[in-house]
């Protein structure tokens, strides 16, 4: 007996129906994005068995191999029965899963077979029942066709999705360890098509690796080693993997695009290859794989962008106005749902979907106002057990058709449908009442966290030689990042800073005091230069030129010095309150205010008022700068929180 593998070996029953072919029709769902799709339906079983709603569900993908001398009966058995299928079917599949495990060398044997391992924890785990057909493990490994979804305890829907693992595995072929409550379990299946062995007698495309023909192992010491589950969960193995460049880079999208809301509300943690992607980094990561808000078809998954959705909770959650809007509502039947509306001309009118366990489930276009994104989220219950019988098997859409009784769509399918349109309907049609300014609120994704109390009792302290606090952790670092509220300073090119939403009465009360530099010397970035243009068009020559300027009356001419100025920014009703620091008193200053944006164009918006100086346009003239820090309140006409971008002079 080989000790590695135990008892385990494969068993394919005798053919007693119709013949299975070569063609898996059960797999094309999920043939386009192999990688992708495992992400997106692994994830969502795992989601739909928690076993603590108050702790997040952790998924973890680790690529590795097993080594095909110790687990002969496995890997060899496989290819005598993948063989079989060849001589039976003279069909290329069978060439091509052959050449898999050979190469075209004769005596040529591969002999670490790559794997993926998926595990997840904080989950029930699945639990086998030889007579009930709807217990998951039956449901998942030993049927088809078959969903366990209408159990609530079984530990999640397993149907048709099951395909997304086979397909992965150019083998088609997965083992399964799973722990429960009572039970441990361990079995191994592969779908090829119906045979004829060596005695010519037709077997079945389906076969089972396992100590006892079509039943798991229940006996831990007839579990491999390698395959023994530790805590309750599950942990799915793909025997095989396709070749791909890419596949760590298209499984985090998968994990961005589909469970980004389950990430932002801390019920999901995801582990990919050692990349781990939590609540905390979120939005860095969105940032590095999409940089801007674009996106193309609804239905080309491929075109998904979860930026600006992500966008539209967060901002909403926090409070950020302007562009961001919430709605609440308990509807009759669906329950508790909420809607999130992102607002920016450039956006492309579209809505997703989600249900409680905050997993994708489609996107729509709805033209109802131009410019926009939102979010629907049904939290309830009932809502949610509604909605989860109206899925196709794939996840991917709401039907009434979905869910019947006695051959007719069930009332309470009728009724959510009803219900989620005229909520969103309603709620689409009341900002299109309010007549909000296309205007975009380019805020980067971490600026709706509040400064945290220490950095703002630090503020005095704030090191302006380049330190920054880090808004979300309050660290410190020399590097400034997409999820820092970063000190910067003014210069020829384009600087953005990210407002960070702070009360009113914590800038007026808590930013006072000496904002000098005491920990060495400041590098001097200087502004302007001969390619840089005012207002205008007039020109803005070198430090210390002579400057036509029209504020100037009389045909008098000024001296216009650019120069170098440390500064922050915090938003907080409606205003933007600019924290300049200066090395010396400057008796008459001006600065030029300017909004970044994603597209890396800036906008000219009007000042409408300001604490200090005079407003002009997008400019602040006749301006006192003390020595160290002055806080100068910023309102511009919209009313939106903004990236700034920032020039001063000192005016001679």
């Amino acid at each position: 007996m080989n000790n590695t593998e135990k008892c385990n070996r494969w068993f394919f029953d005798k053919q007693s129906g119709m013949d299975d072919g070569p063609n898996d029709a059960f797999a094309e769902n999920f043939k386009a994005f192999p990688y992708y799709s495992i992400v997106r339906e692994s994830i969502q079983n795992s989601l739909d068995a928690v076993r603590d709603e108050e702790k997040p569900v952790i998924v973890k993908y680790e690529f590795s191999e097993i080594d095909r001398k110790e687990f002969k009966k496995l890997i060899d058995g496989l290819e005598n029965h993948i063989q079989m299928c060849k001589n039976t079917w003279n069909d290329k599949k069978f060439d091509d899963m052959l050449e898999y495990l050979n190469g075209n060398l004769d005596g040529f044997k591969r002999k670490n077979i790559p794997i993926l391992k998926i595990s997840d924890y904080n989950t029930h785990g699945m639990y086998y029942d030889p007579d009930d057909l709807k217990s998951s493990f039956y449901a998942f490994l030993l049927s088809k066709g078959n969903s366990a979804k209408k159990n609530v305890s079984s530990g999640g829907s397993f149907g048709f999705g099951k395909a997304a693992y086979f397909n992965l595995s150019p083998l088609k072929t997965i083992l399964v360890s799973t722990k429960n409550d009572e039970q441990e379990l361990f079995m191994g299946a592969t779908i090829l098509a119906t045979h004829k062995n060596e005695q010519g007698q037709k077997l079945t495309g389906e076969g089972f690796y396992s100590c006892k023909d079509k039943e798991p192992d229940f006996n831990i010491n007839e579990i491999p080693e390698k395959f023994l589950r530790e805590e309750i969960g599950t942990d799915i193995y793909v025997i095989g993997l396709w070749d791909e460049n890419n596949r760590k880079e298209e499984m985090i999208k998968s994990v961005l695009n589909n469970f980004w809301l389950a990430i932002f509300n801390e019920k999901l943690i995801v582990e990919i290859d050692g990349e781990i992607i939590n609540e905390d980094n979120l939005p860095t990561i969105i940032n590095r794989y999409y940089e801007n808000e674009m996106e193309k078809s609804a239905k080309d998954i491929k075109t998904w962008n979860p930026k600006p959705y992500y966008k539209a909770v967060a901002h909403s959650e926090s409070g950020v106005s302007g562009n961001y809007k919430k709605f609440e509502d308990i509807l009759e039947t669906a329950g508790k749902v909420k809607l999130y509306v992102y607002l920016n001309k450039d956006l492309p009118n579209r809505i997703a979907y989600f249900r409680k366990p905050q997993m994708l489930v489609y996107k729509r276009t709805i033209k109802k106002i131009k410019g926009y994104v939102a979010v629907f989220v049904c939290e309830d219950e009932r809502g949610n057990r509604i909605l989860k019988e109206m899925e196709n098997p794939p996840h991917n859409e709401w039907k009434v058709e979905n869910y019947q009784i006695s051959g007719k769509p069930h009332p309470d399918a009728v009724k959510v449908e009803k219900e989620i349109k005229s909520f969103i309907n309603s709620k689409l049609e009341e900002i299109s009442s309010m007549n909000i300014s296309g205007k975009a609120s380019f805020l980067e994704l971490d600026e709706y966290l509040n400064i945290p109390e220490d950095l703002i009792k630090d503020e005095e302290n704030f090191d302006y030689n380049g330190e920054n606090y880090n808004t979300k952790t309050g660290n410190v670092s020399s590097e400034i990042s997409e999820d820092e509220t970063g000190l910067q300073s003014t210069s020829s090119e384009k600087i953005k800073i990210n407002p960070t939403i702070i009360s009113t009465d914590q800038v007026k009360n808590e930013f006072e005091g000496n904002m000098d530099d005491e920990n060495g010397e400041e590098e001097s970035i200087i502004v302007g230069g001969e390619e840089n243009k005012g207002e205008g068009g007039n020109q803005l020559g070198k430090e210390g030129d002579v400057l036509n300027n029209a504020n100037v009356n009389d045909g008098d001419k000024i001296v216009k010095t650019p120069i170098d100025v440390k500064f922050r920014v915090v938003f907080s009703d409606n205003k933007h309150f600019l924290i300049l620091n200066s090395k010396y008193p400057i008796e008459n200053a001006e600065i030029e205010i300017s909004v970044g944006t994603d597209n890396e164009n800036d906008e000219i918006i009007k000042i409408v008022d300001s604490s200090k100086g005079k407003v002009m346009n997008n400019k602040i003239t006749n301006l006192k700068l003390n020595h160290g820090k002055n806080i100068i309140e910023v309102k511009f006409e919209d009313n939106i929180s903004h990236s700034i971008n920032l020039k001063a002079y000192e005016i001679q």
